[in-house]
């Protein structure tokens, strides 16, 4: 059963009506997130995460909503350099659930939130967390030669 509301989180503003498909940029080369997809969450929290993670001075992040109720957004490089991030509620009509049985929910064609919010990130900061010293080093040992050399 679809949820009520889905949500989508985005450091910075929509540009025009709709959220285009897109690939994620997953370095772990999931298969889940290599679709070309509107990606959303049917937990408003994390998909809030998402934005935050996302936003200018973070560097290297993860989320996994995919095989647990007890996601985590953790930090590994750098930290939020803006103010506000953007919420926006979706009806969930054209999403399916991929993978199933997660939060995570995909949607091939373009989707017009139905609710824009501009979220100050001081006040969700709360949501994420600097990774720890080992946390660090297990994430540079696996990613680091795979970040893009523009980052």
């Amino acid at each position: 059963m679809k949820p009520k509301y889905l949500y989508h989180g985005m450091p910075n503003e929509l540009h025009g009506a709709y959220l285009l498909p897109h690939k994620a940029r997953d370095l772990g080369r999931n298969p889940h997130n290599m679709r070309k997809s509107v990606y959303a969450t049917d937990i408003k929290e994390a998909a809030i995460a998402m934005s935050i993670i996302s936003s200018k001075g973070v560097h290297a992040s993860s989320i996994n909503l995919e095989e647990t109720n007890n996601w985590q957004a953790i930090i590994y490089e750098g930290w939020p350099e803006q103010e506000h991030v953007f919420l926006c509620t979706l009806n969930p009509r054209t999403f399916i659930q991929f993978p199933p049985n997660s939060h995570q929910w995909a949607s091939s064609i373009k989707v017009k939130p139905s609710r824009i919010e501009k979220l100050s990130i001081s006040k969700y900061i709360t949501l994420v967390r600097k990774a720890t010293r080992q946390e660090q080093k297990t994430w540079s040992e696996k990613y680091h030669k795979k970040l893009p050399k523009n980052l």
